[in-house]
């Protein structure tokens, strides 16, 4: 079968329905090729960039340059010849398709410098050779590819809440790069690295513009309004969490006032039909009474917007946790405090898997 986005969507919709979470997607996460972002679109999912695909992008846009290919091919030729020696530590060859390998390649090479320098030196086959010029150029290349591979493999992780984490890494690789700009690198890393940055700006430069993650940054006890760069961002969305916390608030209000209206009805039935037997018209003794009145007059006062704003405002006012906790169990434990921004969190913290492929 050829993978039309036509043909994608029809499996989309098959295997999600023989699953049985077909009405159950919030959005779906995939890589950036044409045919399923159409796919994912016509069956009327949100479709959301893979993140650490689109750095892995970037990462490879960095590299088209001829004189970084040249090195790398000379460190695969030198890979080849020596992959099957017994030493403690292998060198490890780049694969096109995994993401950071190139990286990982040559950070090997350079912690293997002094070996491979001997080695090639005293082998019958002929070698390329690395210029003092070139080991410089790796070990400056490592050092600007290293914030993407710290980025990748963070939110690669599949034990804690990913989606949160998108924005807070955009931001720190941004800053990053720029500390990285004011450093004396050769005129060649100088030039990987502007394009590294203009082209990470081009793909998630705007990534705090996404709704789904600015909530879910959020909504990490992590981060909240910390998370941003754009504090004009941040403020919007409050407004959000404030207008999500007053229809959950909406919706439990009307729910609790439908409740109450049944229970009067059935205790109204109850009483007139107790009263028929009795012939007793006098109102019905009950020790809860005094209760119920004090509970009716302790319900919460205002209005839902106002009573979200002060939920939200608990929420500010609990301490960020260490970037190492668990959100999702911050949230159980404190269901009972924010109520409503809880069920919130719980719809739109997300956890993305992200596999290399």
């Amino acid at each position: 079968m050829r993978h039309t986005s036509e043909n994608l969507a029809l499996e989309l919709r098959k295997v999600t329905t023989e699953w049985g979470i077909k009405d159950k997607i919030i959005l779906a996460v995939s890589d950036n090729a044409a045919n399923i972002v159409s796919a994912i679109k016509s069956v009327g999912w949100k479709q959301l960039g893979c993140v650490a695909h689109t750095i892995n992008l970037t990462v490879k846009d960095g590299l088209k340059n001829d004189d970084i290919q040249t090195i790398i091919n000379k460190v695969k030729e030198i890979y080849q010849e020596n992959q099957n020696k017994p030493v403690p530590l292998k060198l490890i060859l780049e694969v096109s398709t995994r993401w950071n390998s190139t990286f990982y390649m040559l950070q090997r090479f350079i912690e293997l410098e002094e070996a491979i320098k001997s080695t090639v030196a005293i082998l019958e086959k002929e070698l390329p050779i690395l210029t003092a010029g070139e080991w410089k150029t790796i070990k400056e290349l490592c050092k600007i590819l290293r914030p993407f591979e710290d980025a990748t493999k963070t939110i690669s992780g599949e034990k804690y809440c990913t989606a949160s984490l998108v924005i807070p890494i955009c931001n720190g690789i941004r800053k990053t790069l720029l500390n990285l700009s004011k450093n004396q690198f050769s005129e060649l890393i100088k030039n990987i690295l502007e394009i590294l940055r203009s082209t990470f700006e081009e793909r998630l430069g705007n990534v705090e513009n996404s709704n789904t993650l600015s909530i879910s940054t959020f909504l990490c006890p992590k981060f909240k309004q910390m998370g941003f760069s754009n504090d004009t961002t941040a403020n919007s969305v409050k407004q959000k969490i404030i207008n999500m916390i007053a229809a959950k608030i909406t919706i439990k209000t009307k729910e609790d006032q439908e409740k109450m209206t049944t229970s009067k009805a059935v205790t109204a039935d109850n009483a007139d039909t107790k009263n028929i037997d009795d012939g007793n018209d006098e109102e019905e003794i009950s020790i809860w009474s005094d209760f119920d009145k004090k509970f009716a007059a302790n319900q919460p006062k205002g209005s839902s917007t106002s009573r979200a704003i002060i939920e939200k405002q608990r929420y500010m006012e609990e301490d960020i946790i260490p970037r190492d906790s668990d959100s999702f169990l911050w949230w159980q434990q404190h269901k009972q405090i924010l109520p409503h921004l809880s069920q919130v969190a719980q719809e739109r913290l997300l956890k993305f898997s992200n596999e290399e492929h």
